[in-house]
This record gives structure tokens, sequence and C-alpha cells, in this order.
């Protein structure tokens, strides 16, 4: 379920756009007031995000300058944004462009009108909602089959780890994981785990690997699990549906 945030003062304004979304078919929605908060512990409010309704006047830190934080932040720079504002010069939606706003709203705004922006932005950015979880598994599944292919006819190993984390922190945790991995490694997330597909990568070797991402995320406060560990080693005899019913635990 597509997680949508306001960020707007006027409760009254707030209600409105919480009745546009729940008409349009949208019922996890968040509310805040201000940004204050959230521009200190993004995590607590921001994964699974899928957009934000952000207000520029907001009380304490703007929501320009909010807009900003979030384009120099990994995890969430991608989140669209729609700026609805009382103020409609050219400065403020130049300001608000920049700042990464994907659409500019001015108030008051028809009812309808915010419904059919929305409704463009998350099929512009998320195409078929209801195929994603379906899709990210394709996805997943489309890499393994790739690099296990390459690993059978090179006669290289290859692992797949299954990592849990906290589901508050699962977007910091992936995009912290990339960081820390080499170029020809994969990191995809489905639902709450994470998936990091190793190529040249064995089981004598994976200690290593395991250890340096729990510490890398320990020093950001995040703790790692290693739920399950699935290799492929040239003197096996492991085939791809050996592989994929130990990951998925599929028959």
């Amino acid at each position: 379920m597509e997680k949508i945030l306001i960020i707007e003062d006027c409760h009254l304004v707030r209600l409105q756009i919480k009745k546009v979304l729940e008409e349009s078919g949208f019922s996890n929605i968040l509310e805040l007031s201000s940004a204050n908060e959230i521009s200190q512990r993004p995590h607590l409010y921001l994964n699974d995000v899928s957009l934000i309704i952000l207000d520029i006047g907001l009380p304490g830190i703007s929501g320009i300058d909010f807009a900003k934080q979030l384009k120099d932040h990994p995890a969430y720079c991608s989140i669209p944004i729609i700026f609805i504002s009382g103020h409609s010069d050219y400065k403020t939606v130049q300001d608000a462009i920049e700042a990464g706003g994907i659409d500019f709203i001015a108030k008051p705004f028809k009812f309808d009108l915010l419904a059919k922006r929305i409704e463009k932005v998350m099929e512009t950015f998320y195409g078929n909602i209801k195929g994603k979880k379906e899709d990210n598994k394709a996805k997943i599944e489309e890499v393994i089959i790739n690099e296990y292919d390459r690993a059978a006819r090179a006669s290289q190993p290859l692992s797949i780890l299954l990592l849990g984390v906290e589901k508050n922190y699962l977007d910091e945790a992936s995009s912290i994981i990339k960081k820390n991995v080499r170029k020809i490694d994969s990191v995809l997330v489905m639902e709450d785990k994470i998936f990091a597909v190793l190529p040249l990568t064995g089981e004598k070797n994976l200690t290593i690997v395991v250890n340096k991402l729990q510490d890398k995320l320990l020093q950001n406060n995040i703790n790692l699990t290693l739920e399950k560990v699935v290799s492929f080693e040239p003197s096996s005899e492991k085939t791809l549906d050996d592989l994929k019913k130990e990951l998925f635990g599929e028959k």
C-alpha cells in the first residue's frame, strides 16, 4: 500500500487533501504540521513514502529548505514532491522546482485538479502500482538467473544474501549496502527484505562481506541480520531451480 505524506501547517487544508487522497483510493496517509521533526530523523517518517505533498510556508524549516535536504539524502532524494503554496509568483515556483519539486499547485486549489495531479505523478513514477511487488520479485529473479548462468558457464562461485533490517530503516540500509559492495554486485529490495547478489563470492569470503556490512550499518545505528545464505560453487550440482527454492521457499 502506497504511503503518502502531507506536510501542511493548516489543519483544514490537511483534512481537505486527505479527503481527496481517500476518494482517489489511498488509505495509507501520514499527516504532519511541520517538517522540523522529520528533518532531524527522516528514517522515522520517510521509509516507504511514495509521494510528499509539501507546503512551502511552514513554521520552522520551510518546505523549500526541507526539500533541499531530501535532495541531498541518497535514501530519499527520489521521492516525488508536489509543492503547494498560497504564493504563486515566478520566484516561488522557480525555487520549488529547483528544490526538487515535480509539480506546483497554488492555493486555494480545486479538489479535482489536485486529484488529477496526484494521479499523474503516481502513474509517472510508479506505473501499475498494484503490480509493484510482483515486478520487484521478477527483477530479483532475472538478476539471479543471469548471474547463475554466468557463474555456471565460467565455473565461478555465486552467493546470495537475504538480509533483514527494521522496516523503518529499509531504504537507508539498502543505500548504505549499495555503497559498500562492488560494482558487479546487485542490491535489491522486496517487501521488507534486502537481497544482495554477489558474483565471484564463495562461502569462504561471506563472513568478511557480512561483517563489513554489519559494521557500516551499526555506524548508522542500524542492526543488520543475516536471514539466509544461498551459494553456488563450481563443484556443486546445484541447479537454478535449487537456488530459487532455497531462496524463495518455492516448490
